[in-house]
Parts: C-alpha cells; sequence; structure tokens
C-alpha cells in the first residue's frame, strides 16, 4: 500500500526535546500507530509500530529549522519504503528501524484515531502536542513521485487529496478526526 502526508508547520521552540507529533494516527486500545513528527533536536521523523514493535522508524540526519518559520513537511510511502520531505526535497534520512519498510495502513488493522497536532493510542488520551502551529494537512491515497512533492511544495500540484484540513481559522490546539476505514478506500490513506 501506498500514501502521502503533508503539511505546513511553524514551531515556536528551537530543537524540540520532545516529540511534538504533526499527523498521526493509532488505535486507541493498542500500541500501534503511524506519525509524522519533529523529533528531539528537531529532527523530521515518520515511525510505524505495529501491535507494539516498530516496523519502520525515519529520521532526517539533520535538525529541520522550522523555529518562527513555516516549512513544508511530508512523508510518502511507496510501497518500498517511506521518504521524508522538507519544502519540496528529500533531505538525506537514515531509517534507526527498518524490520519492514514496505508496511503502511495494512499493517495496523486497528487504526481510528486520526489527528493533527497529537497523537492518541494505547488508552493514552491526547499526548505529544506539537508547539507550534500547523495548517494545509494534506492526506492522500497513493505516493506522490519527487516531482510531484516539489510542485506541492510550489502550489502547483492541483490534484485534491483524499482528505484535507486547511486550518487557516487559528483556534484550537489539535484536530481529531475518528477514522472509519471506509474513510481510507481500498490502498489506506
Amino acid at each position: 500500500t501506498s500514501g502521502t502526508w503533508s503539511a505546513w508547520i511553524r514551531s515556536d521552540e528551537d530543537d524540540a526535546s520532545d516529540d511534538g507529533k504533526i499527523i498521526s494516527i493509532g488505535d486507541a486500545s493498542a500500541d500501534e500507530y503511524i506519525y509524522l513528527s519533529i523529533a528531539a533536536g528537531g529532527l523530521l521523523k515518520a515511525k510505524l509500530q505495529d501491535g507494539g514493535a516498530t516496523d519502520w522508524a525515519v529520521d532526517t540526519d539533520a535538525a529541520v529549522d522550522d523555529l518562527d518559520k513555516w516549512l513544508h513537511v511530508a512523508v510518502v510511502q511507496d510501497g518500498t519504503e517511506p521518504v521524508l520531505y522538507v519544502n519540496g526535497v528529500a533531505p538525506a534520512q537514515t531509517f534507526s528501524t527498518s524490520t519492514d519498510k514496505t508496511e503502511w495502513f495494512s499493517a495496523c488493522a486497528g487504526l481510528d484515531e486520526f489527528r493533527v497536532g497529537c497523537i492518541n493510542y494505547n488508552n493514552g488520551g491526547n499526548a505529544q502536542f506539537f508547539d507550534g502551529e500547523i495548517r494545509d494537512v494534506r492526506i492522500f491515497d497513493y505516493a506522490l513521485s519527487a516531482d510531484q512533492m516539489a510542485s506541492l511544495y510550489s502550489n502547483t500540484y492541483n490534484v485534491t487529496p483524499r482528505l484535507w484540513w486547511k486550518l487557516d481559522e487559528k483556534t484550537g490546539n489539535a484536530v481529531q478526526y475518528g477514522i472509519n476505514p471506509s474513510d481510507l478506500g481500498t490502498a489506506g490513506v
């Protein structure tokens, strides 16, 4: 399966010491999730955990400079391995776990708690809030190519995503969206 998650972010802290989630989906009653975050040290990170075991985790090799400036970030899963993007380009990145880099939504059957700005899984409630602003969250049910990612960043990719939250009203601290499996389509999101 494949998919793309993207968002514009602006952080209120430099090289965060916590793991603020940008986009996540978790299983409210089990230890499984997929997320895109700014990890400790300011690294962009994506991770998939299924049944308490990490299938893959990938980080940028260098911190992303998102303090008081807007950056476009994304994770693309093409069915082979996930790739992180910052401002339309895939920076140097390393897998800290690569048990099965092909996994995406089909690996986590119980995903039901979609969040923007935090994560909710394993009876933990909303946690690990992103400290800053997030806008223009787009979820595609297919993998965007490198050229399409560059176009998405430059705002010339005019294809409507499967799910889209503009988040331009500047209120609240997180978005909750209970996922119905039929919302995900056959390939997942």
